[in-house]
């Protein structure tokens, strides 16, 4: 009931070089059928059993054939057309960033909330991790510094900012709101286990 919607979001940017790449861990509740209403000639589409998220998000970066990448959950969506756009114009301006981000606007059933990553630098991202919906990775970077690390099920998203930010990696943020982020998953839903995940993480590094 939501895959349409980001699906839909994306197809509605203003910067059409997109390659759209679909990942679904052989889902039975209909959302196949959804994406095929939704698909476009040039899309990828897999639907096969994975070992969660980060396994999945690895399968995309394998499949993607464009310079940079920004993975959106099912029940994401980017925020107005011109939102890839201006990434990739902030992306293009300067060749010494491996990425670029801007905010988030998380809903829940509870409350919706502005997240601005305006604040984030080298020595806080650890603490204050930067929304992955938000973020416009060159592909590249995936080479040097590794895909996302399936032993963490909630945090592997952060454990590769911290590896990029290690390797030496350069980033720039870009005023503007970027995605919505449904703030219903696993993350959510698990919180124990992203706490000792992060704690992990961070004592790694």
């Amino acid at each position: 009931d939501v895959i349409g919607g980001a699906m839909m979001s994306l197809q509605a940017q203003s910067h059409r070089n997109i390659e759209q790449i679909i990942v679904d861990g052989g889902s039975t509740d209909g959302s196949m059928a959804v994406v095929a209403a939704h698909v476009l000639e040039n899309n990828k589409v897999v639907s096969e059993k994975d070992g969660g998220i980060y396994d999945a998000m690895n399968k995309g970066i394998g499949m993607a054939s464009g310079d940079a990448i920004l993975f959106l959950n099912a029940d994401d969506r980017l925020a107005q057309p011109d939102a890839i756009g201006d990434l990739v114009a902030a992306l293009e301006r300067n060749v010494n960033v491996g990425f670029v981000f801007g905010d988030v606007f998380v809903r829940n059933v509870n409350y919706d909330a502005y997240k601005s990553h305006s604040g984030i630098n080298k020595r806080n991202i650890g603490f204050d991790m930067i929304c992955h919906q938000t973020i416009l990775a060159r592909r590249e970077l995936f080479d040097v510094v590794g895909r996302f690390d399936t032993q963490y099920r909630i945090c592997a998203d952060l454990d590769w900012l911290i590896r990029c930010v290690d390797y030496g990696t350069q980033f720039q943020y870009v005023p503007r709101l970027v995605a919505y982020y449904w703030a219903n998953g696993e993350s959510e839903k698990n919180a124990s286990l992203r706490r000792t995940e992060k704690a992990a993480i961070l004592a790694r590094y």
